[in-house]
């Protein structure tokens, strides 16, 4: 399901203020308005693959760069960054998550490639051409192809133009070709091989292969998209640690250690309370440590993490059987020579990862999600 109902709450008996859940007024229209759906349904694939500041900021550059001189009803950033943002928080319902790891994980198969292979974010000029290049294929599909060459966004092309616009698309690499749906590709996206990676170029070609239009990217001027980083609550924490940890017993002492970090945490603040060390925690209600364990259970669903084993972890005899350090965090073999620079930094990017699922954890736990 695309969308959500709508559900109205009444916030105040006296002023006329309500909150409203679901589906808005944009995506309300769209359903009535078959042009105004695809492009909702376009534009909420594309918000959720890539960060809305960099997509608008691309799409401004895009709609300006195919604008004749005369044209002076440009959207312009801020506007399109306001209806980026309304889309995406009017079709959060659907999960893209679920869409992209089915890609990915043929992509993966079929072509050898690794989790940090596949961006899903889409070259600039890549992005710029599609706008006007898939339509005219999807119009035309006997007459046109695509042809695109770049290792980047795959994933997002793949669904764009395939599971969105009903294209037949076929991905290229020096190992094997996979292929996504049925009959000639009418988009190709070649990645090149180890030796030889794509400019990031489109060509839309005519049956007789006759070039209608090629376009390159411009390094100095085209912006750079940046991913979203969007995945749904359940399973975010073992989707984080297991891209770090291959083995699963490691992840799950990850978890483990991460839910006793929280435990200390709350006990610290309930400790500062009880000696009125510090006021401003007086007011501070902290979350209860089964609120804890709870959103675990959510952010790690593979562990089936235990109570009573998160409360008995003792930091310094079961992180040393682990090969861990003091701060909970592995020490990293890497898989090929680094310098010592870069394995200080990677060291330091997962330490930053088990602080931010400490504070998810805390966070979510004292709402009451």
């Amino acid at each position: 399901m695309f969308v959500q109902h709508s559900n109205i709450y009444q916030m105040a008996g006296i002023a006329e203020l309500i909150l409203e859940i679901g589906a808005g007024p944009t995506v309300k229209q769209a359903l009535d308005n078959a042009a105004l759906f695809s492009m909702v349904l376009q534009v909420s694939l594309l918000v959720w693959a890539h960060k809305t500041t960099s997509l608008a900021l691309s799409l401004a550059k895009a709609l300006e760069y195919r604008a004749s001189a005369e044209d002076r009803n440009i959207p312009r950033y801020d506007a399109l960054l306001g209806t980026l943002r309304c889309i995406s928080q009017q079709t959060c319902g659907f999960t893209w998550e679920l869409q992209f790891a089915a890609v990915d994980e043929k992509l993966k198969v079929a072509l050898h490639l690794d989790t940090t292979s596949l961006q899903r974010p889409i070259a600039h000029v890549v992005l710029r051409s599609l706008l006007d290049a898939l339509p005219a294929v999807q119009r035309f599909p006997e007459s046109h192809f695509l042809s695109l060459g770049t290792v980047e966004g795959a994933s997002t092309i793949v669904i764009w133009a395939h599971h969105v616009l009903g294209l037949t698309v076929e991905v290229r690499s020096e190992i094997y070709n996979v292929k996504f749906g049925d009959g000639p590709a009418k988009v190709l996206i070649d990645r090149g091989s180890i030796d030889s990676r794509p400019r990031d170029e489109v060509t839309l070609l005519s049956e007789t292969q006759d070039v209608v239009f090629q376009a390159s990217p411009d390094w100095l001027e085209d912006p750079r998209l940046q991913p979203a980083n969007l995945h749904p609550m359940e399973g975010y924490g073992s989707k984080i640690v297991e891209s770090y940890f291959e083995d699963q017993a490691a992840g799950r002492l990850v978890a483990v250690r991460i839910m006793n970090s929280c435990f200390r945490s709350i006990q610290q603040v309930l400790d500062h309370q009880a000696q009125n060390r510090i006021d401003i925690m007086n007011d501070y209600v902290a979350p209860t440590k089964e609120s804890i364990i709870s959103i675990g259970r959510i952010l790690f669903p593979a562990y089936d993490i235990l109570f009573s084993e998160v409360e008995a972890i003792k930091d310094e005899v079961c992180l040393a059987q682990a090969g861990w350090d003091s701060e909970g965090v592995r020490q990293i073999t890497m898989p090929f020579e680094m310098e010592s620079k870069t394995h200080e930094h990677m060291i330091k990017y997962v330490r930053m990862i088990f602080k931010q699922l400490c504070v998810i954890i805390l966070a979510l736990s004292r709402i009451g999600i």
